[in-house]
């Protein structure tokens, strides 16, 4: 049966701070230039906001328990 996986840190968790709002130059430039975009500057740490209401990953994902 499917199992309601939910990723985001902890009330407690270091991961709900230290993002970064600047990037050295090398960061930067590798965003624009080799993946044709930008880098997004984040108060948080990892690919989902901990805050968000909405997680970007709910909808399209499916685990199942062994």
């Amino acid at each position: 049966s499917p199992v309601a996986l939910d990723f985001t840190p902890s009330a407690t968790s270091s991961l709900r701070t230290g993002g970064l709002s600047t990037f050295p130059a090398i960061i930067a430039n590798r965003g624009t230039n080799f993946f044709g975009g930008s880098v997004q500057a984040t108060t948080y740490r990892g690919a989902a906001d901990p805050s968000a209401s909405t997680k970007w990953w709910a909808g399209w994902t499916k685990y199942l328990a062994n």
